[in-house]
């Protein structure tokens, strides 16, 4: 493969690109989804390797079964540069495997990401798993170049909800520890301040949850321009959140694992059961729809009656009431979600319910 140094693309070169994650989807295919969804929060059995597959036996209501992994590339005047990953159930029957991957104990999520363009195909995979001390941690399998050839490489990221720098060596001598939860993202900024006496003492800005990881089904994404480093649909103000100076002082191996904490956090946020799309969909507007906003009160009803409800988000702040509310309602295995948002304070109240088909027939009954 003598040119595969030139013609291979770098996966994932976040420092010279804007946007974490760029051009990069999650697949929708429905096959493969379903291979993935039936492998979270499992025991793992074990995982082994054995040339281009990875095969992942885990248990699941008292049986073992199987993920397997097949790594493949193309490279041709006609098709361009193709990566793929090609997923099966199916136990590999060789016995030359090699144990793999032993700190994966439980997997949380994959995620299986492709980006495409005319002659050009580039896919990426990225394991969200549980270790022995139950820490979340994550590996991101990318295709590489290595010696004249393409290879699958895995990169490790410990701790995936939390990111602190090392003490910068600007004036203030700035360091910054970014973490997020399902509920709220926290860039939290550490610095010297000056007394009027000529001593320093360190100062903690932004550790409080003013963006929320509750996006009312928007996308949340970070880029790096020119000047900041910005944060997208998080629920603030304003997008921008670390000084793009700052980052800069970063060392090559920190601004490595800066990208991958973004990217990680990116994916897990956007696909928070909350943040996702439901089959059903209702807003109650009362200057949109009057009629429909009388139905609200029957929808309560029926809700406070028949199900638990759990807070889970507002904004409120600084004595000021909230003008945001989210609540989900459950029942067995039936999840609703209760978004209420008022413009102003006074006005009246906008509520959107998301909900699958499970109960569609139940709610449909009371809006006739």
């Amino acid at each position: 493969m003598k040119n595969a140094k030139e013609i291979t693309p770098k996966v994932f070169d976040m420092v010279t690109q804007n946007c974490i994650n760029k051009g990069f989807k999650l697949s929708k295919q429905k096959e493969e989804k379903e291979l993935l969804k039936d492998i979270e929060n499992c025991k793992i059995v074990q995982i082994s390797k054995i040339e281009d597959f990875i095969e992942i036996a885990y248990e699941r209501n008292e049986e073992i079964k199987y993920l397997t992994i097949e790594e493949r590339y193309s490279i041709s005047s006609m098709a361009g540069f193709r990566t793929f990953f090609k997923f099966d159930n199916k136990k590999l029957e060789d016995s030359k495997k090699i144990v793999f991957l032993e700190d994966i104990k439980s997997i949380v999520k994959i995620f299986y990401l492709i980006q495409e363009e005319p002659y050009y195909r580039n896919e990426l995979i990225q394991i969200i798993y549980k270790n022995e001390n139950n820490t979340t941690c994550s590996y991101r399998f990318t295709f590489e170049e290595e010696h004249d050839d393409i290879v699958v490489t895995s990169k490790k990221y410990e701790n995936i909800f939390s990111f602190k720098s090392k003490i910068l060596d600007d004036e203030y001598r700035t360091e910054f520890n970014f973490s997020y939860d399902d509920k709220y993202f926290y860039p939290s900024i550490k610095r010297d301040s000056k007394c009027n006496d000529g001593t320093f003492y360190r100062v903690t800005y932004g550790d409080y949850p003013d963006y929320s990881c509750i996006t009312y089904g928007k996308k949340v994404f970070f880029e790096i321009d020119e000047n900041h480093l910005k944060g997208y649909n998080l629920g603030f103000l304003h997008d921008e959140i670390l000084d793009k100076k700052l980052y800069d002082r970063l060392s090559n191996d920190e601004k490595d694992r800066f990208h991958s904490f973004l990217s990680i956090a990116e994916l897990y946020i956007n696909s928070l059961k909350i943040n996702q799309k439901f089959d059903n969909e209702i807003t109650f507007d009362w200057e949109k729809k009057p009629e429909n906003y009388n139905n609200l009160e029957k929808i309560n009803e029926f809700l406070n009656s028949n199900f638990k409800k759990e807070f889970i988000y507002n904004n409120a702040e600084q004595g000021h009431p909230s003008t945001k509310e989210v609540y989900i309602y459950t029942k067995d295995d039936k999840k609703l979600f209760y978004f209420s948002e008022v413009k102003y304070y006074g006005d009246y109240e906008i509520v959107t319910i998301k909900y699958n088909d499970d109960l569609r027939a139940d709610l449909e009954d009371i809006l006739k």
